[in-house]
């Protein structure tokens, strides 16, 4: 008995300390073990963010982008579960150098799912030279709900962060899988051809040349795994000014 009292309190401890939101805590019967090496700051990695899941891509819906960074930056208020999710993943040991500048986070872009949840992406540089970045989620009355994902990098670790960018992501939201990323300059649509030759788009770019869409999750179908896809940047003509080749 006073082994199963331990462990009690140990998972809610854990629970207090990553939120509700994180996977480890979400796990029906967490691992002891990795429990107390979270309490001893040695269980959490230096940048975590959940598995792929399989997924079927369906007909996409593009959301209508928010301007990036500047709400936050009228106001001058950053909400507090930003300032812990950028922190998620910024402390610890291995971690020295990664804690973001909270101060100075921006809300690069968001968008808005047609059943209302509400997706940002949020970022702080940290003094590697590098960034900690934060995907919220909101439901459709504005309150954070579970998902999203939290990551640190170091400066010059992965090379100079690129100014053209596209990622597929699987985790953020429960019931779409987002594609989102920025464009070159004079690109303003975005036209995502995956393996097997499916196609996606024209996404619209947003404000800043960031571009987001919400694709339908299937979960009925998932012996298929896509490694592959190609993201073209077009321009007003519909005329491809780049291409990107990504693996996800």
């Amino acid at each position: 008995m006073r082994t199963h009292r331990n462990t009690t309190e140990v998972e809610e401890r854990v629970r207090q300390l990553l939120g509700p939101a994180d996977p480890v805590t979400r796990q029906e019967r967490p691992d002891p073990a990795v429990l107390t090496r979270i309490l001893a700051g040695e269980g959490r990695p230096r940048s975590y963010r959940p598995p792929r899941r399989h997924w079927v891509v369906g007909v996409a819906v593009v959301a209508v982008l928010g301007a990036g960074g500047l709400a936050a930056e009228a106001t001058g208020v950053i909400p507090d579960d930003v300032v812990w999710g950028l922190n998620r993943t910024g402390h610890g040991p291995g971690s020295e150098g990664l804690a973001p500048d909270t101060d100075r986070a921006k809300m690069l872009f968001s968008g808005t799912a047609p059943d209302g949840v509400r997706m940002q992406y949020w970022s702080a540089p940290n003094p590697s030279g590098g960034t900690c970045e934060f995907v919220r989620v909101l439901d459709r009355h504005g309150d954070r709900q579970e998902g999203g994902w939290s990551s640190c990098g170091r400066g010059g670790e992965y090379g100079e962060t690129p100014t053209t960018w596209s990622d597929v992501d699987m985790n953020a939201l429960a019931d779409w899988v987002t594609v989102y990323g920025r464009a070159p300059r004079g690109a303003v649509g975005v036209r995502v051809t995956w393996e097997g030759g499916r196609v996606t788009g024209p996404i619209d770019v947003g404000p800043h040349r960031y571009f987001l869409a919400f694709l339908p999750y299937d979960s009925r179908s998932n012996q298929e795994w896509i490694e592959l896809y190609r993201t073209e940047y077009l321009d007003v003509d519909g005329r491809v000014v780049a291409v990107e080749q990504s693996r996800h």
